[in-house]
């Protein structure tokens, strides 16, 4: 899974983030839990700040650890 930041003058932006092994196996499971396969919902999902994180990003959640936590609030949100 690859998300795209969309297509520019000169092709496309990929957040970088998503290619560290930190964040391999989490995306496509956050992807199932959220029930999308759209990159745009996924990027907006994971670049936002969310309250239940203490205002952290759920990227910078999953960065710090809590990937299982991220993926129960995802499970909330997808259904």
């Amino acid at each position: 899974m690859t998300i795209v930041a969309g297509p520019l003058r000169c092709g496309f932006r990929l957040p970088r983030w998503q290619f560290e092994p930190t964040m391999w196996d989490h995306l496509p499971r956050i992807a199932a839990a959220l029930g999308t396969t759209e990159g745009w919902a996924l990027l907006s999902f994971l670049e936002s700040p969310h309250g239940a994180l203490g205002g952290l990003a759920p990227r910078q959640a999953i960065e710090q650890g809590q990937a299982d936590r991220v993926t129960a609030i995802a499970e909330q949100e997808g259904s």
